[in-house]
């Protein structure tokens, strides 16, 4: 074997050598990031179960606001007179139809998109719109909570003097007060970006007897 031969076998040996080297090294790289991958998958779903549980936990708390609300005296006496329009005249408000009580408008005055629906799990319809869009009040009645949540944001609660209420959440601005009366599509907030939210969006509720069902099946 000649000199030439050797140093080509020589050369090959080390091309080998740098070559598995870099195998395992690229096999060590694959192994790290697949346990980062594996990690964050682990955060993932442990973050996903934590918003479930957070939702779940203020949609109770919806609810009871409701609750407490409706146990008061003077929720039992406007509910047991619910459209009398003696007290809505007197509360400065215009003679309205007894259908626009119900919350079966769209809750916004300008274009919007569906970006999350109902189900067991959303209790509400998302609908993503420009941040500052007006939202709208979806039917009359009177404002029972206005509060701060770590979740939803800035929140209303409206109750319309029958067996609906209505939620509205992550909201940026708001327009109204507690116990004020509002009519069927009067401006009582704007979109944002509050709470738990990923863009700007209105989280929107429905309830009937203190129970969610799906906004969609009642929205014109």
């Amino acid at each position: 074997m000649n000199k030439i031969s050797v140093l080509i076998i020589i050369v090959l040996i080390i091309v080998l050598l740098v070559l598995v080297i870099q195998i395992d090294k690229l096999r060590m790289t694959i192994s790290q990031k697949q346990k980062e991958i594996d990690l964050s998958l682990d955060h993932i779903e442990h973050l996903s179960k934590t918003m479930k549980n957070e939702e779940k936990n203020n949609s109770q708390r919806i609810r009871n606001i409701l609750a407490d609300y409706l146990e008061k005296p003077e929720s039992a006496d406007i509910q047991k007179n619910k459209f009398d329009l003696e007290k809505i005249k007197n509360s400065n408000w215009n003679e309205r139809e007894l259908g626009d009580f119900v919350p079966n408008k769209i809750p916004l005055k300008n274009d919007y998109s569906i970006s999350q629906h109902f189900t067991e799990n959303h209790t509400g319809l998302d609908f993503a719109a420009p941040l500052g869009d007006a939202v709208l009040a979806a039917g009359s009645g009177k404002i029972i909570a206005k509060y701060i949540d770590e979740y939803f944001g800035n929140i209303l609660i409206i109750d319309h003097l029958n067996k609906y209420a209505s939620v509205y959440a992550h909201l940026s601005e708001v327009f109204v007060e507690e116990n004020e009366l509002i009519n069927k599509g009067d401006i009582i907030a704007s979109i944002g970006n509050t709470g738990n939210s990923s863009a700007p969006h209105l989280h929107f509720e429905i309830l009937i007897d203190g129970k969610s069902v799906n906004p969609e099946k009642l929205l014109k």
